[in-house]
């Protein structure tokens, strides 16, 4: 019998393609990467096994980072994760930050598709927007929303039903489109939301426990969280609406 100890939950390999990658973007990118998975395993129960090994390229040039997904329908995008060969492509943009904002997103999206399955659109969205605005101290991290940098939802009703059983319902295609930056916002301020307090996280934790079991196949998302959360589906919807609505400073540190 052989153990083998030390093995990383995840490695990162980053490179630039058209472009000199320095040191302290690979650094960063493993930190963030890994700090990721740590939220996403201890606080809500999300593990996969040790040695996931990611690729990330940045790439500087439209035309290239274009012949490099291969993906015409992608072609415009920010970034992208295949998970034909476990790599993350961003395309470069002048501000570093807004670069590992899309780094960060794109990673949640491979660590979901790795460790979890199929998840349901507007849970996978939201949870890559909500770590997209993570930050990294060390073995600590800390997620930043700023009200200042958030407008209210004014189109939210009170009560919020109707417009969160529209969002839950969207999969797919039926999320991106027309519509689709309000939808991006709202999927993240539910995720902010459930991670807020324990009753959420455990809902949500009940969710992606779901959706490992049957990880083809998304699991309806709506179902679940009525049963989980307290006050159910009803009590979500007007916390929910009151987060869009009236928006808070908030800072959740791990």
């Amino acid at each position: 019998r052989i153990e083998t100890l030390g093995i990383p939950p995840v490695s990162v390999d980053a490179r630039g393609i058209d472009i000199n990658l320095p040191d302290f973007v690979v650094q960063r990118a493993t930190m963030d990467v890994q700090a990721i998975e740590r939220v996403m395993r201890g606080s809500l129960g999300v593990a996969g096994e040790p040695g996931l090994a990611l690729t990330i390229e940045f790439i500087a040039s439209a035309e290239t980072y274009a012949r490099r997904i291969g993906n015409a329908a992608m072609a415009n995008t920010d970034g992208t994760y295949s998970s034909i060969d476990r790599t993350i492509r961003i395309r470069q943009k002048n501000e570093n930050e807004l670069n590992f904002r899309i780094l960060r997103h794109e990673m949640t999206h491979a660590l979901v598709h790795e460790h979890i399955g199929h998840l349901h659109t507007s849970i996978n969205e939201g949870l890559a927007g909500y770590f997209e605005n993570m930050e990294v101290a060390g073995m600590g991290a800390r997620v930043l929303l700023d009200s200042a940098r958030r407008r209210p939802d004014a189109s939210m009703s009170v009560d919020g039903q109707d417009e969160l059983v529209d969002l839950l319902a969207r999969e797919g295609a039926g999320f991106y489109g027309a519509g689709q930056e309000s939808r991006y916002g709202r999927s993240m301020a539910l995720i902010a939301l459930l991670m807020e307090r324990v009753e959420g996280r455990e809902a949500l934790t009940r969710l992606l426990a779901a959706q490992q079991l049957q990880p083809c196949q998304p699991v309806e998302p709506a179902p679940v969280l009525a049963q989980t959360y307290p006050g159910g589906l009803e009590a979500l919807a007007r916390d929910w609406s009151k987060w869009l609505r009236i928006p808070a400073d908030r800072v959740l540190s791990y």
